[in-house]
């Protein structure tokens, strides 16, 4: 059996198999995941939020 990959490559394998639809919701699961093992504060995670917002947005 293979050894699992360093954490931030399992974020960025989660990223490369999401759908354009899902795009900013894995986004923002990926921000959740960080902010659990404390890497982002979560006022780090609501400017990027907002920025990834307003760059994805399509409404």
């Amino acid at each position: 059996m293979l050894p699992a990959p360093p954490a931030h490559l399992q974020c960025v394998f989660v990223v490369i198999i999401l759908s354009h639809d899902e795009w900013l919701k894995g986004i923002l699961s990926l921000l959740n995941w960080h902010e659990h093992h404390q890497w982002m504060k979560a006022t780090d995670r609501d400017v990027l939020y907002s920025q990834l917002h307003a760059t994805f947005s399509t409404d």
